[in-house]
């Protein structure tokens, strides 16, 4: 339950937004609204995912982490991190 619940329904080749995705979740963020669909397949990255779903669903920011682990945990996915790094010798690293 992210926020009020959550139900899964991750049926294979399951299609939301005249799109095919690997999963399909009911998100339940607010006991007084009805559940969101949060699409997703295996090859997306869970925190680009989240955000879209958050960003498209005008849901508040606070449940961008939640939403995040909970793609990770239904899916097996991990979230990704970037680190930056700037060199500017390829050889001595410097």
């Amino acid at each position: 339950m992210i926020g009020g619940g959550v139900v899964v329904e991750n049926v294979s080749d399951v299609w939301c937004c005249l799109q095919e995705y690997d999963f399909v979740f009911d998100v339940e963020l607010y006991k007084d609204r009805p559940p969101l669909k949060l699409p997703y397949n295996v090859s997306d990255d869970p925190q680009s995912a989240a955000r879209a779903f958050v960003q498209q669903n005008n849901v508040e920011e606070r449940f961008l982490e939640t939403v995040t682990n909970f793609i990770c945990s239904q899916t097996g996915s991990h979230a990704s991190t970037t680190i930056a790094t700037t060199v500017s010798d390829v050889s001595t690293g410097l």
